[in-house]
């Protein structure tokens, strides 16, 4: 079994490979500066959502890669079948091409969490939801833009200030509209799904919460594609002006993600802190020592860095997992396995570890935050 998962994983890559070269060659049929253009916004805030989410995830970076690559082949692909069941009319853009994106995409960062909680004794975080989210809409928007050979970015200045934060926002001076963006639009889905998973027991009705994003990325992104449309027309309706103002114009978007990461982040910190604060026995990396893997990386000897790169979101997970009380419902061979793990990435880092008992790695950290 395990050489049938290896040849699909192989098999599953390369076929990603192939798209993402096609893409490329399509983005450069229109000059190297169209690639860098259209990347260059998304890869900017992506680095400024690692930095803020940096001691709070517990995803790493394959997961992040496949969530880029679920928003690029599955969700663009799917969309773009069943887009064409409904031929082309203003209903399909308005409608159904908003509710079926956003469903597609809202789909597989729920099941990404969902997969993380059931597979093992560890347990994701908000944070986790806002970063997938942000891949997954990111992978849509390169395979569409790309298709379309496209620049839908306005930069950095573009729609001061917040597009200091987020360049990719498009502006339609001539309708004094401004469209999120996929990115954003599921990033603010993410983060609510992951809100709502670490609320769950306290709150069961807490699932209200990503169902309202959800609405409310579809209403702005079903609008956002009319008032774009009717511009270029010149038949801009009034009721979608109306409509469109009651969303800040497209910029509502923008600001409950700010507020949605800012209480993401918040929320993570806040469980790490009170299940390291029980029994911190995996201590995370200081600055200097994330510096001293680095600098060994750079002579050649990559191993630490590797270690480091998996340690970190491994010992938040399993923090998270205490916290949740889920280390303490676990059998014993589970426990131990997860110790054993953060174990041997310890030893390959360098760090002291201060393990007593495999079954109770961090001692006393039994009171369940939810």
């Amino acid at each position: 079994m395990s050489q049938i998962r290896r040849i699909a994983l192989w098999a599953g890559l390369g076929l990603a490979l192939l798209v993402l070269l096609a893409n490329v060659g399509i983005f450069l049929s229109g000059g190297f500066g169209l690639l860098v253009s259209n990347t260059a916004p998304y890869v900017y805030t992506l680095i400024l959502l690692l930095i803020v989410t940096s001691n709070t995830r517990t995803v790493g970076a394959p997961t992040l890669l496949l969530a880029w690559l679920i928003g690029a082949l599955f969700c663009y692909g799917t969309a773009l079948l069943i887009g064409d069941l409904f031929g082309g009319s203003g209903i399909k853009d308005t409608v159904w091409a908003p509710l079926i994106e956003e469903l597609l995409k809202a789909g597989p960062v729920a099941a990404v969490l969902w997969m993380a909680i059931r597979s093992g004794i560890g347990h994701p975080g908000a944070s986790d939801g806002l970063v997938l989210g942000y891949l997954v809409g990111w992978g849509l928007t390169f395979h569409e833009d790309a298709t379309a050979e496209a620049l839908r970015v306005s930069g950095l200045g573009g729609v001061a200030p917040w597009s200091w934060l987020f360049p990719m926002i498009d502006a339609d001076p001539g309708a004094s509209a401004y469209v999120s963006g996929h990115a954003l639009w599921t990033a603010l889905v993410g983060a609510a799904i992951g809100l709502a998973m670490m609320w769950r027991a306290r709150w069961p009705r807490v699932v209200i919460l990503p169902i309202t994003a959800l609405i409310v990325v579809i209403i702005d992104h079903g609008l956002a594609n009319e008032i774009f449309t009717a511009t270029r027309l010149d038949v801009v309706a009034g009721w979608a002006q109306a409509a469109y103002s009651v969303l800040g114009r497209g910029l509502l978007v923008v600001a409950a993600v700010l507020i949605a990461a800012a209480a993401a982040i918040m929320v993570d910190r806040r469980v790490l802190m009170a299940a390291v604060e029980s029994g911190d026995t995996f201590p995370d990396l200081t600055l200097r020592q994330r510096l001293g893997c680095l600098q060994e990386a750079l002579s050649g000897h990559p191993a630490a860095l590797v270690a480091a790169s998996a340690y970190r979101p491994l010992r938040r997970a399993l923090y998270m997992g205490v916290a949740k009380g889920r280390f303490d419902g676990a059998s014993p061979e589970d426990q131990r396995t997860a110790v054993r793990g953060l174990i041997a990435l310890s030893i390959q880092i360098g760090l002291p570890f201060k393990v007593a008992d495999e079954e109770q790695p961090v001692a006393g950290a039994t009171e369940t935050i939810q």
